[in-house]
Order: structure tokens, then sequence, then C-alpha cells
């Protein structure tokens, strides 16, 4: 069963995750790679040239690609849980855990670098907090459990992931 790590952006999602399966020796997936993979550009190309319509759709064929997986950690993209349908197959196929941060950890941690075409805004931390102040409600909503990462290191967040999925 996969191990469905959702969060915002910053989190550590993709850190962790790659850790976590190196760890087990499990299988990797980011669904926003997969995505990349699939249309054969970078995120903000497939934003620009596609939209977030057909990023949306690709992004849901990832997600049921990995439900599949018998044994995966899976980061998804921050905005997966805006689609029950994600949400209804994440939750059904493994645990879902909600890698949680505070706005100025997560714009740290990303350096509001380019990008992010969610973040193609002139107030860049103010449009994380908006990203986030919705988003939030969402994630818990869909997660089995929360793991705050702030002030932790990858390998603490990957002791506890392991707890987490192992119990």
């Amino acid at each position: 069963m996969p191990l469905w790590l959702i969060g915002m952006m910053g989190a550590g999602k993709s850190v962790a995750g790659r850790a976590m399966a190196t760890r087990l020796g499990v299988e990797f997936v980011d669904t926003d790679e997969a995505v990349e993979q699939a249309a054969g550009r970078s995120l903000p190309a497939i934003w620009e040239e596609m939209g977030e319509e057909r990023f949306r759709v690709l992004e849901r064929n990832a997600v049921e690609r990995a439900s599949t997986l018998s044994m995966a950690v899976v980061a998804t993209g921050g905005g997966v849980v805006l689609h029950q349908p994600n949400v209804a197959l994440m939750r059904e196929s493994g645990p879902v855990v909600w890698l949680d941060a505070t706005t100025d950890t997560l714009a740290q941690r990303i350096g509001l670098l380019e990008g992010r075409p969610l973040l193609a805004s002139s107030d860049r931390l103010g449009r994380l907090a908006e990203l986030a102040a919705v988003r939030r409600p969402l994630y818990a909503a869909a997660a089995h459990h929360c793991l705050n990462t702030e002030s932790k290191t990858i390998d603490e967040v990957v002791d506890e992931l392991e707890t987490l999925w192992t119990a």
C-alpha cells in the first residue's frame, strides 16, 4: 500500500518521501514529476501552455497510477486535495500523512523561487499565505495523520513517518 504525503510546497514531502523510500527500500513517486514526464514539459510550462485544468487531469492520472502500487512512498503536489476524487483514492489505498509547517517556514524552505506557477504574484508571501489558508482545512480532512515538520530534521520526519506507516 502506498504512503501518501500531502501538504503545502515546502512542507518536505519530496525530500522526506525520497529519504523514507530509500531507508525502507521501496519505490518513491513524486506526482509532480510524474505529471512532467507524462506531459514532456516542466510544471511551469504545463501551467502556461496547457492550463491548470489539464494539469489537474494529469495529476489525477498520476494519483491513480500510484494508488495501485503495493509498497511506495508518494509525494503529492500541494493542490492534490482540491479534487475530492484524489482524496478518496488516496485514503482508500493507504495512509495519508499531512506534513505541515508555518507559512514563514514554508517560504524559507522554498525561497519563494521562480518556477512556482501558483506564486506568480508581486506579493509571493501573501499569495503563499492565501493558499495555505484555503488548503489547510482540506489537508486536515484528507489526512489520517498530521505531522508537523517545523524545526525537525529530515531524519526526525522520516522516523515519525516510519512509525506511522508501520503502526
